[in-house]
């Protein structure tokens, strides 16, 4: 703020000449004293709130010719008196342009800029700026015009004749260069090289690929003079299949380069949408395998269903009605009932970063257990067919995935428990394990503890009120020591009670520390949690070690976690062997507990039987069903504010995401997060589809040609024949002409065409 208080800068007495106007104007009073003046001008300085010093003090002197002297003094609006020679003004009041702040030269043909040590004026500069007087008094940057470009289309194309050039002169160079036509500015074909900002450069490429297209779209001759790339065609199909209206819409206000309806129906032509295994994904999968060696062809089948609405729709390709209950290979027959489930099963390899959808089944309420059996059986053969070994099979807690596991032998009970049954197609001894799925299990156990309150676990007691305790003593604090615990967790909705989000959350270590915290500070209510507080570190450090999705947390030889493993299925026996001695009450429901124990046993056995492989580590999460709820989740996704797609619906969104990972995140369903990608690609099905049609009509060729060599052939009598032939002739070949086909005879004959 040195300029407001330096006598030196003339912008000094131009505010208190205005405050002198203004005052006298509106109130009449006589002129104020220097001292008032002074004061009234720090007010308005102070009212003003504009920083002067945002140079160094840099000041200029009063030019020495008349003419630019008169020139600062009209710039320079002062009321009391005019600019002299010893009068100066900093440079806050000239534009940037206008000072000179570096040396320029050039040397060997460069460029060199040294910063001087005072800085002077620009010929011709005057002080435009004003940032504390009003904004009219301040003037801005003075602009250069551009110089005006001529298009190379203007010159003269005309051509000399023998006259004009006997009659040249000669003309100035000067007049030449200025009449040469400049050339015209590059088109937008001609850049190829675009800088773009950097808050364009943070865009991925999967999510540009929306720009991409608007800009291949300008550059396009026409409207169908566009190609669309293959994954900007698949969002564009399942946003048609969202919402017909809004793609519609869309398409007739131009907001996007979205291709006709007639092409989303050629291409979904291409992807068959019947419930079924899907034969593209298996002869990938083979292709995949072919060249991979025995332990990286090792996956888990993972199978679950989701609700969905009925709904019927005539199929054009098949000539039958869709949105029936459809099941393949299972010896069951399809009734006329309609569907308002889908069973879908997908294949997790250990080893890639992939997933793959493989079936889809229209069922009416949840599968039966026998039906699932056969399903299971069917598709583990289906998958070692095309080269893929199946090690487990994992599905949730439901009653009909635990009747599926009786029908397959698989028991959970305490003194005689069965994980495993053999190999349906292996014969060294390998076996096919079942698995639970680990989430799905802690949420039972949550919902199990809300509703009994008190369990035991081993040795230790539990009191769900403990976790209620915890959030009454946090929920006003300010500095939490818990700050993700919601009355979600403690008092959960008829929703929130299926959330598996949720339920982890309560068994954490974050928890844990909570409770011991407030213990220690003697909060009433948690006197005695010592066993909770134990009960949760242990669910904690269990579903760590059953969630390892990084190598960094892999399980190896010898490691820690696998004794963690071996502890809690210790304490799980133990618990229930006291439950049935003593009576005390199971932290979760028999059911629970038993699916529990077959899937900490088979886990067990599928780390040891891949460690034995030379395994460096095995990754746990690949043997839960997070990626089968997030395909769910994007299915749910897809319907807008509708949750659940028709049955119709669904079998397309299915066959497109089977072929297909959307730029969508899951957003409705127990596993949030970005889309597993898949292995096929929509390539691989149109081909299948094109190679499909070319085998269907080489046999219908074949046989119309068969059926033409089995025709029936009867000769007339000679005479009837010739009865009207005024055109006899000595050659005994002929051409018959029948349609599609040209076919040579050694006699004349009529051919009577039977069967046709």
């Amino acid at each position: 703020m040195w300029c407001a208080f330096s006598d030196r800068c003339v912008c000094l007495n131009v505010s208190i000449a205005l405050f002198d106007a203004v005052l006298w104007v509106t109130v009449g009073a006589p002129k104020p004293t220097k001292s008032c003046r002074r004061v009234a001008y720090l007010a308005v300085q102070a009212g003003t709130g504009t920083t002067l010093a945002r140079r160094s003090g840099i000041f200029s002197p009063l030019p020495a010719t008349s003419d630019f002297s008169a020139a600062w003094n009209r710039a320079i609006p002062r009321a009391d008196k005019d600019l002299t020679t010893k009068s100066r003004v900093c440079s806050i009041h000239f534009h940037d342009q206008d000072i000179r702040k570096t040396y320029v030269h050039v040397i060997n043909g460069e460029t060199v800029e040294i910063p001087r040590g005072k800085w002077s004026l620009v010929e011709g500069a005057l002080p435009k700026v004003f940032p504390n007087l009003p904004s009219y008094l301040s003037k801005p940057a003075e602009k250069r015009r551009k110089r005006q470009r001529e298009s190379n289309g203007n010159a003269d194309q005309g051509t000399a004749s023998p006259q004009s050039q006997a009659s040249c002169s000669t003309i100035p160079a000067d007049v030449v260069v200025d009449d040469m036509p400049e050339p015209s500015a590059p088109s937008f074909a001609e850049m190829e090289c675009v800088e773009l900002p950097p808050s364009w450069q943070r865009i991925t490429e999967e999510n540009g690929s929306a720009f991409k297209m608007s800009l291949k779209q300008m550059e396009a001759k026409g409207p169908q003079g566009v190609r669309y790339t293959r994954s900007w065609v698949l969002n564009c199909l399942l946003l048609h299949i969202s919402s017909p209206k809004a793609y519609n819409l869309i398409r007739k206000m131009n907001l996007l380069p979205l291709p006709t309806t007639s092409r989303l129906n050629q291409v979904l032509s291409g992807v068959p949408c019947e419930y079924g295994y899907n034969q593209v994904v298996l002869k990938a999968l083979e292709a995949f395998f072919s060249s991979k060696r025995d332990v990286e062809k090792c996956g888990t089948l993972v199978l679950d269903e989701i609700k969905l609405r009925e709904g019927v729709d005539f199929n054009k390709s098949t000539y039958k009605f869709d949105g029936f209950v459809e099941f393949e290979n299972t010896g069951e027959k399809s009734k006329a009932t309609l569907a308002d489930h889908a069973l879908v099963l997908m294949f997790i390899p250990l080893f890639h970063n992939w997933v793959q959808p493989i079936a889809s089944f229209a069922t009416r309420g949840a599968a039966p257990g026998a039906v699932l059996a056969k399903i299971v059986v069917e598709s583990v053969l289906q998958l070692e067919r095309h080269g893929a070994t199946v090690l487990g099979v994992v599905s949730d807690g439901a009653g009909n995935n635990r009747s599926m596991w009786t029908h397959l032998g698989i028991s959970g009970k305490l003194h005689h428990p069965v994980n495993k049954i053999p190999h349906p197609t292996l014969e060294d001894g390998r076996f096919l394990h079942f698995l639970c799925d680990v989430p799905h299990i802690i949420k039972c156990v949550r919902n199990h503890l809300l509703t009994h309150t008190y369990a035991k676990a081993g040795t230790n007691c539990i009191n769900f009120q403990h976790y209620v305790h915890l959030y009454e003593a946090e929920k006003d604090s300010h500095l939490k020591i818990v700050p993700k615990f919601t009355s979600s967790h403690v008092k959960p909705s008829k929703l929130e009670k299926m959330n598996v989000r949720l339920a982890t959350q309560l068994f954490s270590r974050s928890v844990a520390i909570g409770m011991k915290f407030y213990r220690e500070q003697r909060e009433p209510g948690l006197k005695d949690s010592e066993g909770t507080e134990m009960f949760t570190m242990q669910v904690n450090d269990l579903f760590d070690v059953l969630n390892a999705k990084h190598p960094a947390t892999g399980i190896r030889k010898n490691s820690p976690k696998i004794k963690v493993i071996e502890d809690f299925l210790v304490m799980l026996n133990e618990t229930e062997k006291n439950s049935i001695e003593k009576n005390t009450k199971l932290f979760a429901s028999q059911l629970t507990t038993e699916s529990l124990r077959v899937t900490l046993m088979s886990v067990l056995d599928i780390i040891t039987l891949l460690l034995d492989k030379d395994v460096r580590y095995v990754l746990t999460a690949k043997l839960n069903q997070d990626p089968l709820e997030r395909f769910f989740g994007v299915v749910r996704s897809f319907g807008g504010d509708e949750d659940h797609p028709t049955i119709v619906h669904f079998g397309q969104i299915f066959r497109l995401l089977s072929l297909y990972t959307p730029l969508k995140m899951a957003t409705k369903g127990n596993c949030t997060g970005d889309a597993d990608p898949v292995l096929v690609t929509m390539e691989e099905s149109l081909s299948s589809k094109r190679l499909e049609v070319l085998h269907q009509k080489k046999e219908r060729e074949d046989k119309l040609g068969q059926l033409m060599h089995s025709i029936v052939l009867e000769k007339l009598p000679e005479e009837d024949a010739n009865q009207h032939d005024y055109g006899r002739t000595n050659s005994t070949r002929c051409c018959s002409v029948l349609p599609g086909r040209i076919r040579s005879e050694e006699s004349r004959k009529v051919f009577k065409l039977r069967g046709l």
